[in-house]
C-alpha cells in the first residue's frame, strides 16, 4: 500500500472533517464521496488505513452498526 495515499488521505479527512463536523459515513463512502483522488483511484482500504490512523490519534471514532458496518465521524471529546 502506497504510504503517500495514506497520508494524502488523512489530510483530505481532516479537511473535511473541519468543513463538516457532524459528517459520518462509512470508509468506503468516505473514500468515494469525500475525498478527491486522481485517477486511477487508490483502492478504499487506502482509506481505511488512514481512518485507523487517525482513531490512534483521537480524531476520528468508529460507530458500529447492526449487521457488521462501521461509520466513521469526529472523535468525541467525553
Amino acid at each position: 500500500m502506497n504510504e503517500k495515499d495514506v497520508r494524502e488521505a488523512v489530510k483530505q479527512i481532516r479537511h473535511a472533517l473541519a468543513r463538516s463536523p457532524l459528517a459520518a459515513d462509512t470508509a468506503e463512502g468516505i473514500h468515494t464521496f469525500w475525498l478527491k483522488w486522481a485517477e486511477p483511484r487508490p483502492h478504499w482500504t487506502v482509506t481505511e488505513k488512514a481512518l485507523l490512523k487517525l482513531e490512534r490519534k483521537g480524531e476520528v471514532e468508529r460507530v458500529r452498526l447492526e449487521g457488521g458496518r462501521e461509520m466513521w465521524r469526529k472523535a468525541t471529546k467525553s
